[in-house]
């Protein structure tokens, strides 16, 4: 016999009533655990700074949710269950349970039959009772809050780690900017002064603090020290001086000098001409004497010329060491680049934590502190003995090597710039001495600047006036010698 419609109906109805009540009681206490391991967590990220502990704290609380959930589901509870708290509930005195129970049978006699018909009745019209309140009893709920209160309390109020914490993120910032513009530097430089940079942009990224990042751009730029061309003043003289003579009288046809002796090696030439060219090559050879490797490539090329012999090889061997000496010079332009670039990257992170800010101590210029100043006579005369004392106020720059270690001593004025104004005092006895109070301007003690902020730019400056025969010959290789022995 089936089940009576109205006893189905209320047994459904108390199963989904009771799911939700178990679901949602299973989903509080969950919670309520995460929430006072999340507090926990973060009351020791308060002292110990740990960024992810916060976001972590969250999911936690999330999963608990879902756990509770899951719980609930495979837990929900059965047709039977549900019809035994109806009968327990509504005081059913066991209708329901029993009616369900008989309705799966097939052979029921009639008092079976009357006692499902009964609970039918029974249950016609009756609303579900006796199943008030969704929420959990018992401290569960105030736990809840006591754990979710307490993990918010310790996230939104301000700890000392908060600081440490934004410093850190702040630090992250600072040196991902310096890999941005070295890795914009390691775009447009040489494979090999590319790998290098690669390799040490790849150990920044692993960085996270100032004085991590300051250290290793400092290693980096020692490595681009090592691997600078202390040549190389000498191999753009010679490169420079060459070209000119190439493009002024070239040996063949081609636009650069080792397009000429190409051409050159694959030229059939009369005794005459090999001769010709032969003396050019010694002229190009005195030419680029400032390389002397290159030099000699030149004058073996115009000895094979003059043997008769097929100087093609000599000429091939000439034009292939004028290739690399370019290429010698490409890479250690780029080398000096990269140094340049990691040192200033290296000076404001360093500026930014806090180091190469001492300020030192400079002597102000426009008077010595207790010196003499001699004294004239009103009449335009020299008095004799006539002296006084002047004072002025010390300068103030930042050529300090304890203060500021990475400054060097060159000094950078600025041009018509004047320093602070003094006072000077003059007075005394002797006769004919002038006596008065006057008011001058001294040169400031300007900052200094870092060497190697400037050596570039200077030899820059020397590498054009060679360039332009503004130096005369006989000084050249005095100035070679000169900015090779500064190079830092």
């Amino acid at each position: 016999m089936p089940l009576p419609d109205a006893v189905a109906r209320i047994i459904d109805a108390a199963r989904r009533r009771l799911f939700l009540v178990a679901t949602i009681e299973k989903v509080v206490v969950a919670i309520a655990v995460a929430s006072f391991i999340a507090a926990g967590a973060i009351g020791v990220a308060r002292h110990t700074p740990a960024p992810w502990v916060e976001p972590t704290a969250v999911v936690v609380l999330a999963v608990a949710a879902v756990v509770g959930l899951v719980l609930a589901v495979l837990s929900r509870p059965s047709v039977r269950h549900s019809a035994i708290e109806v009968d327990a509930r509504m005081h059913g005195f066991d209708r329901v349970s029993t009616a369900l129970e008989l309705s799966v049978r097939t052979d029921l006699n009639d008092a079976e039959r009357r006692q499902i018909e009964s609970a039918g009745r029974w249950a016609q019209n009756r609303q579900l009772s006796g199943f008030d309140g969704l929420l959990p009893k018992g401290p569960v709920l105030p736990l809840l809050a006591l754990g979710v209160g307490a993990a918010l309390l310790l996230a939104l109020v301000p700890s000392p780690a908060d600081a440490v914490v934004e410093q850190r993120r702040a630090d992250t910032a600072l040196i991902a900017a310096e890999i941005e513009t070295l890795e914009e530097q390691a775009a447009t430089a040489t494979p090999e002064v590319q790998a290098e940079l690669e390799a040490l942009l790849e150990e920044l990224r692993q960085t996270r603090s100032l004085e991590e990042a300051v250290a290793d751009l400092g290693e980096g730029a020692e490595a681009m020290a090592e691997m600078a061309d202390p040549a190389l003043l000498a191999k753009r003289t010679a490169i420079a001086a060459l070209q000119r003579e190439a493009e002024s009288a070239p040996l063949a046809s081609g636009d650069t000098l080792e397009a000429q002796l190409q051409a050159l090696a694959s030229a059939s030439l009369s005794a005459e001409e090999a001769s010709a060219a032969a003396d050019r090559l010694d002229e190009l050879a005195a030419v680029g004497e400032a390389d002397s490797t290159l030099a000699e490539q030149l004058a073996m090329a115009a000895d094979a010329l003059r043997s008769g012999a097929d100087p093609s090889a000599h000429l091939n061997a000439a034009a292939d060491a004028v290739a690399a000496t370019r290429d010698d010079i490409a890479n250690a332009e780029s080398v000096a680049a990269a140094r340049a670039a990691l040192e200033e990257a290296r000076q404001r992170l360093a500026d930014a934590q806090g180091q190469g800010q001492g300020q030192g101590q400079g002597q102000g210029q426009g008077g010595q502190p207790g010196g003499n100043v001699s004294g004239g006579g009103a009449n335009g005369n020299p008095s004799q003995g006539g002296t006084g004392t002047g004072t002025v106020q010390p300068g103030v720059g930042d050529n300090d090597p304890v203060a500021d270690p990475a400054r060097s001593e060159v000094f950078d004025p600025v041009e018509f710039d004047v320093g602070d104004e003094v006072q000077v005092d003059l007075e005394g006895n002797d006769p004919g001495e002038v006596v008065g109070e006057t008011e001058g301007f001294g040169l400031r003690n300007l900052p200094t600047t870092p060497y190697y902020e400037r050596y570039t730019e200077y030899v820059q400056q020397a590498l054009d006036a060679l360039e332009q025969l503004s130096v005369p010959t006989e000084l050249q290789n005095v100035v070679h010698d000169y900015f090779t022995r500064l190079e830092p």
